[in-house]
């Protein structure tokens, strides 16, 4: 089988099996999952209901057949048309609910009613940093939403993070 999952923040396609207490679990603002028997029936999913042209539903069903296969990222905005990203996270084991998350870029997420951020900068050394976000960061996580997450992302990518320098100051750096 394979599966179109909708979230309020990130829509994807994969073939990990779930009930819907567990996708529930696993996502922030999960709202709903549909299956496919087959992968011919999801292919005409996207050819119907997405409008995808020949050519990117080729290119969908190459990612799809490999062994490696874990997800694909979609968005189809009016604005932009349909688009799509192999992802390669394994989103069934991180802890905690998945708030926010871009592929191997950063994952946002909330364990035991803590907020976590971690992200990656990339690089011969493959540098990586998770901060547990400080009372102040989540108070304007709730106030303004996802904004404040994009900030600190954009700032925690930088090698001179000045957020990653309070983490470490504050005991609130865990990578």
């Amino acid at each position: 089988m394979i599966f179109i999952v909708y979230t309020g923040t990130v829509s994807f396609i994969t073939r990990t099996e779930l009930t819907l207490a567990e996708w529930d679990k696993r996502f922030y603002n999960f709202l709903r999952v549909i299956g496919f028997i087959s992968d011919e029936e999801f292919l005409d999913e996207l050819r119907f209901s997405y409008r995808v042209d020949d050519k990117t539903v080729e290119e969908i069903n190459e990612i799809i057949s490999k062994k490696s296969f874990v997800s694909i990222r979609i968005t189809n905005k009016a604005f932009e048309g349909f688009r799509y990203a192999e992802n390669y996270l394994n989103f069934t084991a991180i802890e905690g609910q998945i708030l926010y998350f871009e592929d191997w870029n950063f994952i946002f997420r909330v364990f035991n009613e803590e907020y976590f951020l971690w992200c990656f900068l990339g690089g011969i050394a493959d540098v990586q940093r998770e901060i547990k976000l400080s009372e102040e960061h989540v108070k304007r996580y709730k106030e303004i939403g996802l904004a404040q997450i994009d900030y600190l992302i954009d700032n925690l990518q930088k090698m001179d993070s000045t957020e990653y320098e309070k983490a470490i100051v504050e005991n609130r750096k865990l990578l």
